[in-house]
């Protein structure tokens, strides 16, 4: 990290409990295109990771199921 020298970046803190995920992914998520162009983007990402913290997934199932639905953005 850090490619662009000189950057601001914003320090905060966030308290984590127990269970509590911190997701760290790649722009290649958010610029998922479907058959139309659209790209998934960060509000589309942000509703399907809310979908898929619903499920109450074990980590290795909510990493899959953010895979298969970035993949079905994707495939249409």
């Amino acid at each position: 990290l850090g490619i662009i020298p000189n950057l601001n970046y914003q320090e905060i803190s966030v308290k984590l409990f127990p269970g509590d995920r911190i997701f760290i992914i790649t722009d290649g998520f958010l610029e998922a295109r479907n058959p139309d162009s659209k790209i998934l983007n960060t509000d589309g990402f942000a509703n399907l990771l809310r979908q898929v913290c619903k499920k109450n997934l074990s980590l290795e199932d909510s990493i899959q199921s953010i895979l298969d639905s970035v993949d079905e953005h994707s495939s249409g």
